[in-house]
């Protein structure tokens, strides 16, 4: 997408909200800082698919753009996923670079802190891995020590946010397209192009800052597959998630718990299908809640 467009999109959105939003109760920025994805630091139990590690790193940062008068808010998140192999020398294998800017904007005006808030979301990102060697070792296998790995993709996603309920407070459904024209071409009809995700907060006790949550993905067009099996193969398609988060009282830090099956999301190790159990810690930002709010 040209930076023009962007910019030129953006010009229009705020020259169109008038002042409308001008009294845009404080719950809204909140849903929205809230509900950005967190770090965390883990330990991976591995069930299956994932070499020896000693830890997995997200490390996000969010820097927001949003003035009360306008209907949208733009964020611009660096991100970088390492893991520290238990090898020699304990290395970092081609982490992954997954810069993101996100437009967001409201879709309702909600009258106070108690309403639902919809709002949905517009994200050009990239992900790669810093490497520039070739993609495929002799032997056709993807290279994961130094090979080669890009893409960039648009998402756009829809979000609902109930702060009345403790189950299914929060959700999101997103639709991801990579472009074949920007992404490395010897991945093309191998990580696949169109994706689709279910995000959800199962359930929240703000009182004692627990939260159990869900993600259901799935890649819907060509890729390449862990096993011959073509039942087998179908399931590939599927990742799932589901973690639990208990914050310490008066803290940004949670206790952080997953459980993941599905395709690997760190760069180019994605030809393996992995099943974990991730402990560890998490950034947390307790949200503004309906219940204890006018």
């Amino acid at each position: 997408m040209r930076s023009s467009f962007v910019l030129a999109t953006l010009a229009w959105l705020l020259s169109a909200s008038g002042t409308a939003f001008a009294q845009e109760p404080a719950a809204v920025r909140e849903v929205l800082r809230a509900n950005l994805e967190p770090s965390y630091l883990v330990v991976p139990i591995p069930l299956a698919g994932l070499d020896p590690v000693w830890y997995e790193a997200n490390v996000v940062a969010h820097f927001v753009a949003h003035r009360e008068s306008w209907p949208l808010a733009l964020v611009l998140t660096p991100k970088i996923v390492i893991r520290l192999f238990r090898e020699f020398s304990e290395p970092v294998k081609t982490p992954s670079y997954m810069p993101r800017l996100a437009l967001f904007m409201w879709l309702n005006e909600p009258a106070s802190q108690r309403d639902a808030v919809r709002y949905a979301s517009f994200t050009v990102a990239h992900h790669s891995n810093g490497q520039a060697g070739p993609t495929f070792l002799p032997a056709r296998e993807l290279n994961h020590q130094t090979g080669d790995f890009y893409t960039n993709y648009f998402e756009l996603a829809l979000h609902s946010f109930e702060p009345e309920q403790a189950a299914l407070r929060w959700t999101r459904f997103a639709l991801e397209w990579h472009p074949v024209l920007f992404q490395q071409e010897d991945i093309v009809g191998r990580y696949g192009t169109v994706r689709a995700q279910l995000d959800a907060t199962v359930l929240e006790h703000p009182s004692i800052g627990g939260t159990l949550s869900a993600s259901l993905g799935a890649t819907l067009d060509a890729f390449t597959r862990s096993t011959n099996d073509s039942a087998l193969g179908q399931l590939d398609r599927f990742q799932l998630s589901v973690a639990y988060s208990v914050a310490f009282p008066g803290s940004e830090i949670a206790l952080f718990a997953r459980y993941y099956h599905g395709r690997d999301y760190y760069n180019i190790w994605f030809d393996r299908t992995l099943e974990m159990i991730q402990l560890g810690i998490s950034s947390h930002v307790a949200p503004l809640l309906g219940s204890d709010s006018n």
